[in-house]
């Protein structure tokens, strides 16, 4: 008994896989195909993850960094596509939008840095602050002397 179910289970091992992502519970392997479908679990994060990679600004550094691990971890695997060309496709796009999630979260980062901590940027505006004021002190100087 225990070697026939040991059997069966090694027989199942090619034809089911189990996917590291919280939210599916496992990817089913088309025996006759060099990828896997997921026609029968669909997950969430794929779908936030192709939001925040359309829409700058929707999802925060963290958010985005997660969910492109999350596609990462499909790496070569068709998830969707059946044909071989339309698998190549997928995964390559896929790719993609880790990708741009991950170049979305490294500008998200450089922005907030300008935005707070940049030391030009720091010096860009307190010299236009002081030119507007030594434009000012031009004007009323110049104006005093039509007085």
């Amino acid at each position: 008994m225990k070697s026939q179910v040991l059997s069966i289970l090694f027989m199942l091992n090619g034809v089911f896989s189990f996917s590291p992502a919280a939210t599916t519970p496992f990817v089913v392997r088309n025996a006759h195909h060099h990828h896997t479908t997921s026609t029968l679990f669909y997950t969430k994060n794929f779908e936030r993850a192709v939001e925040c990679a359309s829409e700058y600004g929707l999802c925060d550094v963290e958010e985005m960094s997660k969910l492109a691990d999350e596609l990462d971890e499909y790496t070569d695997s068709c998830l969707y596509e059946k044909d071989e060309d339309m698998c190549i496709k997928e995964v390559a796009d896929r790719k993609d939008v880790s990708e741009v999630l991950r170049m979305m979260g490294e500008l998200q980062l450089r922005s907030d840095y300008i935005k707070n901590a940049n030391l030009f940027v720091d010096d860009v505006k307190k010299d236009a602050v002081n030119n507007v004021r030594d434009e000012f002190v031009e004007n009323v100087l110049a104006e005093g002397e039509d007085w």
